[in-house]
């Protein structure tokens, strides 16, 4: 899948990840806060989503990686380049309250849950958050029959692709 995702065209990329946004954009537009990614290695965008949230009075926060950990920090304030290539932000303040959550992941499966990167990052940050939505952003073909799951895995509340926004039964 990581081989699949790294060799997709620019055109595509972009593309894909307008209309994500777009649709992310139409869903949470109420949102007050929101913590999205740093994209890399042809993950979904997002540099446009956090201008266009910020843009409507959105606070956008950014995690970054310390001592093993997600930590939390806005998105003003300036960025620098932190561990694996990611952007991270330079200010952090550990907030943990957010409306919306939005996490990459390498495949996704019908039951709404993701395949990471195999750091246990999000699994260690998300239960630590008071939030209302956890939202995936990938393309369609990310999209496979069942993820590897372990206990401490979670379900998303959704996952946005270019093409639709499924969203877990409860």
């Amino acid at each position: 899948m990581k081989e699949r995702r790294d060799s997709l065209s620019d055109t595509f990329v972009d593309e894909a990840s307008a209309e994500i946004c777009l649709k992310f954009l139409a869903e949470y537009n109420s949102a007050k806060r929101v913590l999205l990614y740093s994209d890399i290695n042809n993950e979904v965008k997002t540099e446009n989503l956090a201008l266009q949230l910020m843009n409507s009075g959105t606070e956008v926060y950014l995690p970054k990686i310390e001592n093993g950990r997600l930590v939390t920090g806005p998105y003003i304030g300036g960025l620098q380049t932190g561990s694996y290539g990611v952007k991270e932000p330079v200010v952090i303040d550990n907030r943990t309250d957010f409306d919306v959550v939005a996490v990459p992941g390498l495949a996704f499966d019908s039951g709404l849950y993701r395949l990471g990167y195999g750091g246990g990052y999000y699994d260690r940050l998300l239960p630590g958050l008071k939030l209302s939505v956890k939202a995936g952003l990938g393309y369609g073909f990310q999209i496979v029959s069942t993820v590897y799951r372990e206990e401490h895995d979670f379900p998303l509340d959704a996952l946005i692709t270019e093409n639709y926004i499924y969203r877990r039964s409860r």
